[in-house]
């Protein structure tokens, strides 16, 4: 008996979702709904650029969300596809504006209500400009080794853009990664990147040409003996106290280059100093060896016998016998 009455209830029920849903097929009620994140189209955009302008964030995806009206079997096969969604920026000039909104669909449904009614757009003046190009290395070489002869073919290229942009870029990078720098010296075609002050990069611009040549090659380094001759005379009674120079300088270049050099040699002109100082040293490197990046030049600091100063200074005071 129990069986029975849960069996019933079951029937009865089905029988209502039935009944309901052939009344709502055929008296189609009118319903509202809402579609969200529907795309906006922006249009006459080459005409701005016809005019020198452009959008400032010409990339950036618009969506409105929608409230929509209609008869019940319009609405549930309403899709995107259907729904047009337009903002046209063409009689705009430069500076902040606000684009209205238009959308357009299916006869059958009406649109009561648009999120957002309109959009606040950017539009800025078209400029070039011309910025350095700088070749950076990405990623680590291996220990005792650096990357020489590491250059562009190109030192600018030219930036074009938004002006808002195009005055972010402190400089285009022509990016190589270490992993491709050998020891055979190579010409890679990379990439340009406009990038920021801090090294990040500024979408929205042109880069003309887009690509670059970089030549490399992979250096080996070693810390050699350094062995400095002074030679000239300092002025007429200046006595030097000590000159300070490297015990050893680092330098580089390929294996067998760096391999066969047992110490690097070097003069140090003290000719007319009077006072303390810094002079740069002069090396001499043997043929395919050069100082590493860390170690562009080597200076000697020049202490003067401020004590031997003196007693010239009192020696000339005291009258002679």
């Amino acid at each position: 008996m129990f069986r029975n009455k849960n069996v019933t209830k079951v029937i009865s029920l089905l029988i209502a979702v039935v009944l309901w849903g052939y009344v709502v097929w055929n008296t189609n009620p009118v319903i509202t709904d809402t579609i969200k994140d529907i795309p906006v189209q922006l249009l006459s955009v080459s005409t701005l650029e016809e005019r020198g302008l452009t959008l400032l964030d010409a990339q950036t995806e618009y969506t409105v969300d929608l409230r929509v009206q209609g008869k019940k079997k319009d609405v549930g096969n309403l899709k995107t596809a259907d729904i047009f969604v337009t903002a046209d920026v063409g009689g705009y000039g430069a500076g902040e504006v606000t684009v209205a909104v238009n959308v357009s669909t299916r006869d059958n449904i009406s649109v009561i209500a648009v999120n957002p009614s309109t959009l606040v757009l950017t539009i800025d003046t078209i400029v070039e400009n011309e910025k350095e190009v700088r070749v950076m290395l990405e990623g680590e070489l291996p220990a005792g080794t650096e990357a020489g002869n590491l250059f562009s073919a190109l030192d600018t290229a030219e930036v074009t853009g938004a002006k808002t942009q195009v005055d972010r870029v402190a400089y285009v990078k022509a990016g190589i990664a270490a992993a491709d720098v050998s020891e055979e010296e190579t010409v890679h075609e990379v990439t340009l990147v406009p990038v920021d002050m801090y090294g990040e990069e500024v979408s929205g611009v042109r880069i003309s040409p887009s690509t670059a040549e970089v030549t490399s090659i992979l250096y080996y380094t070693r810390s050699i003996p350094l062995a400095i001759e002074v030679t000239g005379e300092p002025a007429e009674g200046v006595q030097i106290s000590h000159i300070s120079v490297p015990d050893e300088i680092l330098i580089r270049g390929t294996k067998a280059a760096v391999s066969g050099v047992a110490e690097i040699k070097g003069t140090v002109d003290i000719t007319g100093v009077s006072e303390n100082s810094t002079v740069k040293a002069q090396i001499m490197l043997p043929n395919g060896v050069l100082l590493s990046r860390g170690q562009s030049e080597i200076e000697a600091t020049i202490v003067i016998d401020e004590t031997a100063e003196d007693n010239v200074a009192q020696d000339e005071e005291t009258p002679a016998e």
